[in-house]
């Protein structure tokens, strides 16, 4: 048992010519999933304060999901825990195909803006097996609301770190 769900990491790059392309980082959490959107919140703020002036790592989504699964895994350490396994709980997706009905998309900003970052969070509803791997390809395409059109959207929320 678990609280599993799938978690989407995109961001979208325009080019000097207006052209698009869209970035992806697919992870996936056995325990974390209805905790997910109170959870990115605390650990952007802590990534924050570690990437320190470097602002614009925060908008690169393989270094977000780097952030995630560290400071997690650093949890790990606190005294209550250290009685039980432990091990980050924010790692890549592979052929995991197993959800707990809900899942979430993270669009990162392009580029932070005045010393703030502001992220978009969805959370769907995808069913027991998670986001298919069509779904990936069109959010690599830029076609998020292709996505969106397919699931029920349970949440869809901006916040700023």
């Amino acid at each position: 048992m678990g609280d599993r769900a799938d978690i989407l990491l995109i961001r979208r790059l325009t080019n000097p010519a207006g052209e698009e392309k869209w970035e992806l980082v697919d992870l996936h959490t056995h325990w974390h999933g209805s905790e997910f959107p109170h959870i990115v919140r605390e650990l952007l703020a802590e990534a924050k304060k570690l990437a320190k002036d470097q602002l614009h790592w925060m908008t690169y989504p393989e270094i977000l999901a780097a952030y995630l699964a560290m400071l997690d895994g650093l949890k790990c350490l606190e005294p209550a825990l250290r009685a039980f396994p432990c091990h980050p709980d924010f790692y890549p997706r592979g052929d995991i195909r197993d959800t707990d009905t809900y899942s979430y998309i993270l669009v990162l900003p392009e580029r932070p803006s005045d010393g703030t970052l502001t992220y978009r969070l969805i959370q769907l509803e995808v069913g027991m097996e998670g986001f298919e791997d069509e779904d990936l390809e069109l959010l690599r395409e830029g076609r998020l609301d292709d996505v969106l059109a397919k699931y029920r959207v349970v949440r869809d929320e901006t916040f700023t770190v």
